[in-house]
C-alpha cells in the first residue's frame, strides 16, 4: 500500500509566491523584509490605521507573533496535513477493504 505523501511545505512554498505572513516567515524570509513586505499589504495597513492610529507593525510585534501565533498556525499545519494523510489512507483502505458484515449478511 502506497503512503500518502504529505511532502515538505517548506519546499513547496519556496516555489510559490507566499498568500499570507505565515506562509513568509515559513519561507524563511527575514524579518526586515517580511516586515516591510507586511506593511505594504493594503489589508494591514487599513488594520494599522484603524486599531493602532497608523503605526506600522514593527520588528518588536512580529518577533512575538513569531513565538506565539504563527506556533499556532504551524501546529494548525500540521494537523490539517495528518488529517489529510488519514484521509488519503482510509480511501485505500476502503478500496481494498470487504464490505461490512450487515452488506454480506443482506446479500
Amino acid at each position: 500500500m502506497a503512503k500518502a505523501e504529505i511532502g515538505n511545505p517548506k519546499k513547496k512554498l519556496k516555489t510559490e509566491r507566499p498568500k499570507n505572513p505565515n506562509q513568509r516567515l515559513e519561507q524563511g524570509g527575514n524579518g526586515g523584509e517580511s516586515l516591510k513586505w507586511l506593511n505594504s499589504l493594503p489589508e494591514v495597513q487599513a488594520l494599522v490605521a484603524e486599531a493602532f492610529g497608523g503605526r506600522p507593525v514593527s520588528q518588536q510585534s512580529l518577533s512575538e507573533w513569531r513565538h506565539g501565533g504563527y506556533q499556532d498556525w504551524l501546529r494548525h499545519q500540521e494537523a490539517l496535513a495528518l488529517a489529510r494523510q488519514m484521509m488519503a489512507e482510509n480511501e485505500e483502505w476502503s478500496q481494498v477493504a470487504a464490505p461490512p458484515l450487515a452488506d454480506q449478511a443482506a446479500g
